[in-house]
């Protein structure tokens, strides 16, 4: 698959990723004096991803985006994009977004589908779990995953969870790192991402 070269559909790990108050926090938005966002033009009834994707992209927390993309190129894990920045993208609009963030759109495979109320992040990500093991063709078809993947049963070796939102299932709890808002990524938080996707203890030199 050219457009996921990392991706082995045998044996793959999944971080669902969330943005505000993770890449960002109350304490960049301190310091820049605002908080980045995504940019769009209406286009009909349709919000586009404008040029470029991001509107003060400098007022991400710059470490926090390096140690996301640390730790998935050390685990060998793909992203899913869970936070609200999702809403009106399709997948190669959000892999765009992403890279222009400072991930590796080659490591984003998709996003979750749309809020529905009365449901909440969990809810979301166990959607998109079960539509990886039964149906990708649907999620192709909706633009939520990458075209290469169209047709498989897929189901990841394992997978995280880092929000700072608690709206997890309880099912989930064991696969989830709530940040906190107003500081952002921690370091220690990498380390309890890495640990629940190798499923063994995970040192800061797991990260060098």
């Amino acid at each position: 698959m050219d457009d996921l070269p990392f991706f082995r559909p045998d044996d793959f790990r999944l971080l669902f990723l969330d943005i505000d108050g993770v890449l960002n926090s109350t304490k960049t938005a301190v310091a820049y004096g605002c908080l980045p966002w995504p940019s769009s033009v209406i286009e009909g009834n349709r919000a586009e991803p404008a040029d470029p994707p991001v509107e003060d992209v400098e007022a991400f927390d710059d470490v926090s985006v390096r140690l996301i993309e640390r730790l998935c190129e050390k685990t060998d894990t793909h992203i899913v994009l869970s936070s609200t920045w999702r809403s009106g993208l399709n997948v190669e609009e959000v892999r765009a977004m992403l890279g222009y963030i400072g991930l590796s759109s080659e490591r984003v495979i998709g996003r979750t589908g749309p809020s529905l109320p009365g449901h909440g992040r969990g809810w979301e990500i166990e959607q998109f779990l079960i539509g990886l093991e039964r149906d990708t063709k649907y999620l192709v078809e909706s633009g939520l995953i990458v075209p290469g993947l169209y047709g498989k049963s897929l189901e990841p070796r394992s997978y995280v969870i880092v929000d700072d939102d608690d709206d997890m299932l309880e099912s989930q709890v064991k696969n989830f790192v709530q940040v906190n808002w107003d500081e952002g990524l921690s370091f220690a938080d990498v380390l309890k991402a890495g640990q629940i996707l190798t499923m063994k203890d995970f040192m800061r030199y797991n990260l060098v």
